[in-house]
């Protein structure tokens, strides 16, 4: 070696670049992988679906919905990030957060189904608390969710068998 001995720290050259600080993001590409970035997107989806589906309030849902609303935001992050940068790399090859993208939102539908955040998902989960001991109480909040859909639908876009049916405040059915 020469008169300065490299130890084995820093560039040989005698410099190095200052070591990343906590908070960098400089290697950064979506941030559907940092926490820091989906986690605040996460807990607003997750507190904000209450309001249309208060049946998720229960703490049985708690990890379910926690992990839809990961999914969720993580996959917005990518949507995000694709839309901005494009589907397809500068060689015409889809990009591998593409691919990513598209696990997401399908492991996002998946979850939305399990929670009964889509009509037929809806509909069998009434069907199922219909059936389950104790679940009053998420029946009672689906069956009111239910009825505020009908009420909200114009008479014309209603089944016959609704068409002219008044619909209960309390969301019961009439029973």
């Amino acid at each position: 070696m020469s008169e300065r001995e490299w130890t084995g720290k820093g560039d040989a050259r005698g410099y190095s670049w200052p070591q990343f600080v906590a908070g960098n993001e400089a290697r950064m590409t979506h941030g559907a992988k940092s926490e820091r970035r989906w986690r605040p997107i996460a807990d607003r989806l997750a507190e904000d679906i209450l309001v249309a589906a208060p049946w998720l309030a229960r703490p049985a849902f708690r990890g379910a919905l926690n992990a839809w609303a990961k999914a969720e935001a993580q996959a917005h992050l990518v949507g995000v990030w694709l839309d901005e940068h494009g589907m397809l790399d500068d060689d015409g090859l889809p990009r591998p957060a593409a691919t990513y993208a598209l696990r997401l939102d399908t492991a996002a539908a998946s979850r939305r189904a399990r929670l009964g955040l889509d009509p037929a998902a809806l509909a069998k989960l009434l069907a199922d608390f219909s059936l389950a001991a104790g679940a009053d109480d998420v029946l009672s909040a689906l069956r009111a969710e239910g009825s505020r859909i009908l009420a909200q639908r114009p008479p014309e876009a209603l089944p016959e068998a609704h068409a002219g049916a008044e619909v209960p405040e309390n969301g019961d059915g009439g029973r």
